[in-house]
């Protein structure tokens, strides 16, 4: 069965809305049709927050504390230092929220920690800074903020961190939901509609919660093809080795190898793949 799942020539969704601004029919941002009203937040731009692209609002008031302790494992981790003092402390709507380093990666661009509950996400740039990732990761995740589910909501920034709501955990081959290809097919949709490129989707930034697919991560992400998204503070370096895939294709790679000893679940991808191909 992995040997078919090698040979099948993965191709993008056909029915999916192509992002050449030439060619992309002008669209009503007060009365944009969502595909799936069930998931997808109507966009009236009045009640989206207004973003000023030209400077990017950060403050840096809220931190109080920084160690070094470090885990790979979430529940492991609490097992043994919940009695511990955390690593960061944050201050969200006047409650004082104790963080935990999580993971670490060598050659990672940004460190990660979650508070006990598991409600918030704190994320720290640690390298390329040079390439400003995380205003990069603020004004997409603001651009993408009117749709109710597949991103993080911001809940507070400063220039050295961003804290999201919680949502899931990595996808495995446990959790994969029933419906995982049309998730990925909404997912790509929306992004083609906004003009935005992920970049960089590994199978870390692919999270489910509540059986609903998540993309995370968009500090390497281009908006209308530009890695300064059009604002004068952004750095519009390429990112090093970047992956010349599609953000569809590594999504579906990722899926697939994740799937790769379960063969209904291979058979059931394998043909939505085949049948949108046509």
């Amino acid at each position: 069965m992995n040997n078919n799942i090698n040979n099948i020539k993965i191709t993008d969704i056909n029915n999916i809305e192509q992002t050449d601004e030439n060619n992309i029919e002008s669209t009503d941002k007060n009365n944009i049709e969502s595909t799936d009203k069930n998931n997808i937040e109507s966009t009236d731009k009045n009640n989206i927050e207004s973003t000023d692209k030209n400077n990017i609002d950060v403050t840096d008031e809220n931190t109080i504390a920084v160690t070094d302790e470090t885990t790979n494992n979430f529940e492991e981790y609490f097992q043994k230092n919940i009695n511990k003092d955390p690593t960061v402390y944050i201050k969200i709507n006047n409650e004082l929220i104790s963080f935990y380093k999580i993971q670490k990666n060598i050659g990672a661009t940004s460190s990660y920690y979650i508070d006990k509950n598991k409600k918030y996400f704190l994320k720290m740039i640690i390298n390329y800074e040079e390439y400003t990732i995380l205003k990069r990761e603020i004004f997409i995740l603001k651009v993408l903020s009117k749709y109710t589910v597949h991103f993080p909501k911001i809940v507070v920034y400063t220039n050295y961190y961003i804290v999201t709501e919680y949502i899931g955990e990595s996808v495995t081959k446990d959790c994969v939901p029933d419906n995982i290809y049309e998730q990925i097919k909404e997912i790509i949709r929306i992004l083609k509609h906004e003009n935005i490129k992920h970049n960089d989707i590994k199978q870390n930034e692919l999270l489910i919660k509540n059986n609903k697919l998540y993309l995370v991560d968009f500090g390497w992400a281009t908006y209308k093809d530009r890695w300064d998204c059009n604002i004068k503070s952004l750095s519009n370096l390429e990112k090093p080795h970047l992956n010349k895939d599609s953000d569809y294709d590594c999504m579906i790679k990722i899926i697939l190898n994740i799937i790769k000893d379960d063969t209904n679940l291979q058979i059931k991808l394998i043909t939505k793949l085949l049948y949108n191909s046509q």
